[in-house]
Order: C-alpha cells, then sequence, then structure tokens
C-alpha cells in the first residue's frame, strides 16, 4: 500500500521570549535504521522525524544563511527521542528546552510519540512584533524499514512518506 500510515499534528505558539512547538504522531511502526542517522549525518530525515525549519528574517532564501535559518530534528530512539540542531543547515540552537514521550499500547508496543519544544527566539535572530512575518515548517518523515524507492541509493533506508505543512508534494 501507498499510504501514509501515521497521523502527525502540531501546534506553534509564542511569547517574548520563545517559540513553542507541541508535535505528536501516532504511528504503528516507530522505526529508527541502524546505518546512515549516526550524527551529524545527513540522513536522519530519512527515519521516524519531526523536522522544524525556521526563517527568523522571512528572507526565504534558497539556502540557510547560518545566522536566521535553519533545521532541527526530533527522531524516536528505543525510549527516548534524540535531538539534533542541523549546524550543516544553518544556526545553532544553544538554549533549546524540550519534552517527550513516547506513547505505548497495554502490550507495551510503541504505538506513537509526541515532543514539547521551546526555541529561544534570541538563538534564532527573530523578534516578533505586529505585522512582522517569519518562516516556519514543520516536516513528519514516516519511514516503516520498507524500501519504496526503487532509485534509492541506500536500500532500506529512506523514508516512505513524508507530510509537510507547508507543500503537498515530498520535498
Amino acid at each position: 500500500d501507498n499510504f501514509m500510515d501515521a497521523s502527525p499534528s502540531f501546534r506553534v505558539v509564542y511569547d517574548d521570549k520563545y517559540l513553542y512547538f507541541y508535535a505528536e504522531t501516532f504511528d504503528d511502526t516507530l522505526n529508527k535504521d541502524k546505518i546512515g542517522w549516526e550524527m551529524p549525518g545527513s540522513r536522519a530525515y530519512n527515519d521516524d522525524c519531526f523536522e522544524i525549519f525556521l526563517d527568523g528574517d522571512y528572507s526565504r532564501g534558497t539556502t540557510y544563511d547560518g545566522k536566521t535559518e535553519g533545521e532541527i530534528w526530533f527522531l524516536p530512539e528505543e525510549n527516548n527521542i534524540l535531538y539534533h540542531n542541523d549546524l550543516l543547515r544553518g544556526f545553532e540552537i544553544k538554549n533549546i528546552i524540550w519534552n517527550q514521550n513516547i506513547w505505548k499500547n497495554s502490550t507495551g508496543k510503541k504505538i506513537g510519540w509526541n515532543i514539547e519544544v521551546a526555541i529561544p527566539l534570541a538563538d534564532i535572530y527573530l523578534n516578533p512584533s505586529k505585522n512582522k512575518l517569519f518562516g516556519m515548517d514543520l516536516k513528519y518523515s514516516d519511514d516503516d524499514g520498507n524500501e519504496l524507492n526503487s532509485k534509492s541509493t541506500s536500500p532500506g533506508n529512506d523514508r516512505e512518506h513524508n507530510l509537510r505543512w507547508s507543500l503537498d508534494k515530498d520535498a
């Protein structure tokens, strides 16, 4: 079957100090491949993960400027969530605060997870005010450990599906 078998959702709010994210998903198969996810690395997004993309000055560039733009990842592991600030793709968030939970059913099978994240506005050079825009996107990648992409250079390690707030196609 060629459908996403996870159901992610998220919420975002901010105050004068933090940008807050809450993201959750029910997922019938939580998967992190044994190769290709090591940090820092470029393939972690191919496992079950939430990716948060930020553009503090709303420059909307096609590449990260290393100061006001960047990406962070959250990936479920055995009993916790891994956090990765992709320094190769943007800013460094030094003082992130976050909480996590992996959900299990009555038999102990993992059925989903959530994260609560507080990102200091100063770390992403964001100073929200009335009528000021900033860029934000969130993606959930779903990897059930199967290979559906016949063109893959790493068979068995690619995500099967992803859902992105801003796009209706894989990107």
